[in-house]
């Protein structure tokens, strides 16, 4: 599992490609495909995705940043 705030496009690039080429789930912070433009993302295996994102529902990072 991991979830990280405001990274650059170019560090998110390699990390998207490598999480779903190993066959992990990444996602902006409402659960949406991660894109090169997503504020924040979550990155982990298919089985612990929907819990985690379950778990942090309402959480104040999980809120857009502006």
């Amino acid at each position: 599992m991991y979830f990280q705030h405001r990274l650059s496009p170019w560090d998110m690039v390699a990390g998207i490609l490598l999480v779903e080429e190993a066959g992990g789930v990444i996602t902006d912070r409402n659960g949406n495909r991660a894109t090169l433009y997503s504020d924040g993302i979550i990155a982990s295996n298919p089985s612990l995705h929907e819990e985690f994102l379950r778990l942090t529902e309402g959480a104040d990072w999980r809120l857009p940043a502006m």
